[in-house]
């Protein structure tokens, strides 16, 4: 999938606007978050401004509001994650579902827990076709290189704001080499 840098994504977010939305319902700052939130990519920033509009709309607000925004953000990071897995094989979906289950694994056990849950497993090359394709799509994280590669659960999925926390958790904890319950109330 091609990336795009926040210029471009304000650009067809900006063009979308212009020709979807009454004048002032959505400001230019709230379309460069939007660009900033999707992270690169098209469908997901078109998908939130999709989202955010419908919702303005069904609760009757004029504008839309960051509140609105910020749902609208979790919303259509959820719906599309949700279509992606939809269009997964039925193999490609036990390949996904084991990596959920016993990861982080590497391509052998994969293979191996795969291979028992199906009746006509596809090839191990095929498997590996699967897990670049599910990388690929963000449902799941590959780390390190060929030879040691370990597979996932992606974290992308999570609400952008227990992203940040999870990864200051763990910036806590590589630090001072502790975790303490009050750092769990920030």
């Amino acid at each position: 999938m091609d990336k795009y840098h926040d210029e471009q994504l304000y650009d067809i977010l900006s063009a979308r606007a212009k020709w979807g939305l009454d004048e002032d319902v959505i400001t230019d700052d709230q379309l460069y978050r939007i660009a900033d939130a999707a992270a690169g990519d098209a469908r997901l920033a078109i998908g939130i401004l999709r989202t955010a509009a419908g919702k303005a709309d069904r609760e009757n607000h004029e504008r839309i509001t960051d509140d609105i925004l910020l749902d609208a953000t979790e919303d259509a990071r959820a719906q599309i994650k949700q279509k992606s897995l939809d269009s997964l094989t039925p193999h490609q979906r036990v390949v996904y579902d084991v990596v959920h289950e016993h990861g982080p694994v590497g391509p052998s056990e994969i293979y191996e827990h795969y291979s028992e849950d199906v009746d006509d497993p596809r090839t191990k090359r095929t498997v590996r076709a699967y897990l670049s394709k599910t990388t690929q799509y963000n449902h799941l994280e590959a780390d390190g290189s060929s030879r040691d590669r370990e597979y996932q659960p992606s974290t992308s999925h999570l609400p952008h704001s227990l992203s940040r926390v999870i990864i200051e958790l763990i910036g806590r904890v590589l630090w001072i080499g502790k975790l303490y319950p009050s750092d769990l109330l920030l």
